[in-house]
């Protein structure tokens, strides 16, 4: 990002952050845990140590550091990072994570390891070309390492409802969702094996009722995975208009 997008990235993300108390920062563990992207993340995971980039909070860093590896969690907002650090102290996970502020379009990413997870990065990026960008996350791996990704695509009808009308204050302004095409065609350039899932055709309906009904939230969203997914398989080019793509990068199978 040129300095006065990583200005505005941080700031915004700043403000995320604040919003959120002790007990929260929990309930956000707990909330991050029933999210779908858990549910196919999950079979992906291999290795001893992870990089999360983008980790906001710390949710995902929080879950993987209970899962047994040692996670490294970098993010551009230095109260998310304090905030991350504090979650992983309270989850009694802080002898298994460590947290770092960084821009990672302008500073060095830190060592090798098994598994980078990225959750929404990649569509803030903007110093750089995609394929500039995912080659340098790539250098963070070891050889056999995996890269996970978790994107918003650009076509979701509901997506864009959201983003326009519904919530439009609620992100960042320098956000710009990823078209699939174009994304796939960045990762094989770099990567030697790429398989995507694309999620939320229908599902990301239930996110408008995530704060007020979490039950219902929750039941619905389950329902209208199961029919996203039977409606992709059948259909495969309707996968350009999910909301989601969860992209599984690697140069061994």
């Amino acid at each position: 990002m040129t300095s006065k997008i990583a200005e505005i990235e941080r700031a915004y993300q700043d403000s995320v952050a604040e919003r959120f108390n002790k007990d929260e920062l929990k309930l956000g563990v707990s909330k991050r845990l029933k999210e779908i992207t858990w549910k196919y993340i999950k079979p992906l995971l291999t290795g001893k140590t992870l990089l999360d980039i983008g980790c906001g909070l710390g949710f995902d860093s929080i879950l993987l550091a209970k899962m047994g590896y040692k996670v490294m969690g970098v993010d551009i907002s230095p109260i998310s990072i304090q905030k991350a650090k504090i979650l992983s102290e309270e989850m009694e996970v802080s002898d298994k994570t460590n947290f770092l502020v960084a821009n990672i379009d302008v500073d060095q990413l830190p060592g090798k390891f098994d598994i980078v997870l990225c959750r929404s990065v990649l569509h803030h990026l903007t110093t750089y070309s995609l394929e500039e960008s995912i080659k340098k996350i790539k250098s963070c791996l070891v050889p056999s390492g995996r890269a996970i990704f978790i994107e918003p695509l650009d076509k979701n009808p509901l997506a864009n409802i959201n983003r326009t009308i519904l919530d439009p204050y609620d992100r960042s302004p320098t956000e710009k969702p990823l078209n699939l095409s174009r994304t796939l065609d960045a990762f094989n350039s770099c990567f030697r094996y790429v398989r995507h899932r694309e999620l939320a055709l229908f599902s990301g309906a239930s996110y408008f009722f995530h704060y007020r009904w979490p039950a219902l939230y929750e039941t619905l969203q389950k329902i209208l995975d199961d029919i996203d997914n039977f409606l992709l398989r059948i259909a495969p080019k309707l996968r350009e208009y999910a909301w989601i793509t969860i992209i599984d990068a690697n140069n061994v199978l």
